[in-house]
């Protein structure tokens, strides 16, 4: 299985794995840790990570202000949450190597 971190990766991957005649799916799976519009519009669609960074953006800037305002300690740990996105480059049977 490989999994690529920077958005925009598992296409190039993809892109790749074709070039050496493997099929995501029969020979190897792919995963990404972004889930932005290439993963999702890759052929086939990318399992990723969806970290959801705008809300992640927002709770930080939240934090902040309560931490100047002391509203909150310092030391204040927000947990956030996330999302799996299972697409079709994770869930076909592999074939034995």
């Amino acid at each position: 299985m490989g999994v690529g971190a920077p958005d925009g990766a598992a296409p190039g991957v993809l892109h790749a794995a074709a070039t050496l005649g493997r099929t995501v799916g029969r020979d190897f799976l792919v995963a990404s840790c972004v889930d932005g519009a290439p993963a999702r519009g890759a052929h086939p669609p990318v399992t990723a990570v969806d970290l959801r960074p705008a809300a992640y953006g927002r709770a930080c800037a939240e934090l902040l202000c309560d931490v100047l305002a002391d509203r909150t300690s310092p030391d204040t740990v927000r947990r956030r949450a996330w999302a799996l996105g299972t697409r079709a480059s994770t869930t076909g049977p592999l074939r034995p190597l």
